[in-house]
């Protein structure tokens, strides 16, 4: 924009300078008797007309001289803020490789101590190496203990899962039965229907019936390893105690 303004500046002045070499001059010398009142009056117009443009000119001039400035001002202060930004960027790489610097001492004074307490712990005595083999060997009785009460606790949850999917299948199944016997009921109601609808009711019935056999063989399945499950978690229970 600025290189804009600037040759349209330039093609101003050319143009001014053209129309000031073009236009004819009023010599000071010329008797103005010679002239008629018209001709004074034409040239008088014509001066007054290349003074006007002279001041369009030298207005636009300037006007372009201002914007010009303008845009020199603006750039400077877009290159000022460039360079605070990128200044405030570089500095706070700068910060972070201090804090990184300051954190790897840390961990480095850290990593240190920790040595120099492994040493220190290595040259214990015989006393005191006793006293840590008895806390770890009360540890280990403690967490053994836990261990167990967590097995009891898994295996009362484990047998109430089994009875409560006990009772939902007795309740799966005392449902089917009664939609047996709705089947049988509504059997008996469309025995005088046609022979399409009686071969489909009786078709519906035995595979509900069906069904009901799956379920039951299911459930009996079901409370067989439950009984069973019970029974390993019962022996398991006894030989963790004799242990």
């Amino acid at each position: 924009r600025l290189a804009e303004l600037r040759s349209w500046e330039r093609e101003q002045k050319v143009e001014t300078e053209a129309s000031i070499k073009i236009s004819p001059r009023l010599s000071p010398r010329s008797p103005s008797h010679d002239l008629s009142r018209e001709e004074r009056h034409r040239l008088e117009e014509r001066r007054l007309k290349e003074k006007a443009e002279k001041e369009l000119v030298h207005t636009q001039a300037k006007e372009v001289n201002r914007q010009s400035r303008e845009l020199r001002a603006e750039s400077q202060r877009e290159v000022h803020t460039e360079f605070v930004k990128r200044q405030a960027r570089i500095e706070a790489q700068r910060e972070e490789k201090r804090r990184l610097a300051v954190e790897v001492r840390k961990r480095g004074q850290v990593q240190r101590e920790m040595q120099y307490e492994t040493r220190a712990l290595g040259k214990k005595t015989v006393t005191e190496q006793q006293s840590v083999k008895e806390i770890h060997e009360y540890t280990r009785r403690e967490q053994d203990k836990l261990r167990k009460e967590q097995d009891l606790k898994t295996t009362k949850l484990q047998d109430m899962r089994v009875k409560g999917e006990r009772e939902r299948l007795q309740r799966e199944a005392k449902e089917l039965r009664a939609k047996e016997q709705e089947l049988v009921k509504r059997q008996e109601t469309l025995a005088k229907a046609s022979l399409e609808q009686q071969v489909q009711a009786l078709a519906e019935a035995k595979e509900r019936k069906e069904k009901g056999l799956k379920l039951r063989r299911f459930l009996e399945i079901e409370q067989r390893q439950g009984r069973a499950e019970a029974e390993r978690r019962d022996r398991e229970q006894r030989k963790r105690s004799e242990d």
